[in-house]
């Protein structure tokens, strides 16, 4: 198992927005995630910062992240949630997210 962290920033006026998506997400989102061998995915929030994290417990993270973006409802979710967000740092990712390097875990 592989555990992820990273953050973004979000559109102060978009927030509450954000939130009520993420409240009840649709269900083709939450199995999109689930066939990726991805759980524990969560989302948090300070100020106009997000922080995600996930575990990943497939062999090949970068095709199962793939299957998101070929799916139908998951590009849909995105139409709706990516002008929401303001990269902290601009050309580091293509979807803006920062990933974080893990440094302490207790187990």
């Amino acid at each position: 198992m592989e555990r992820h962290a990273m953050i973004i920033g979000i559109k102060e006026d978009q927030i509450e927005e954000y939130k009520k998506y993420h409240a009840n997400p649709w269900p083709e989102i939450e199995e999109c995630i689930a066939k990726s061998s991805i759980k524990n995915f969560s989302v948090y929030i300070y100020k106009t910062t997000l922080f995600g994290y996930f575990e990943y417990y497939g062999t090949d993270l970068k095709t199962d992240i793939q299957s998101w973006a070929d799916n139908k409802k998951m590009q849909e979710w995105w139409n709706i949630h990516i002008p929401m967000l303001e990269p902290l740092e601009k050309g580091k990712r293509e979807d803006g997210w920062i990933y974080m390097d893990e440094i302490f875990h207790t187990g």
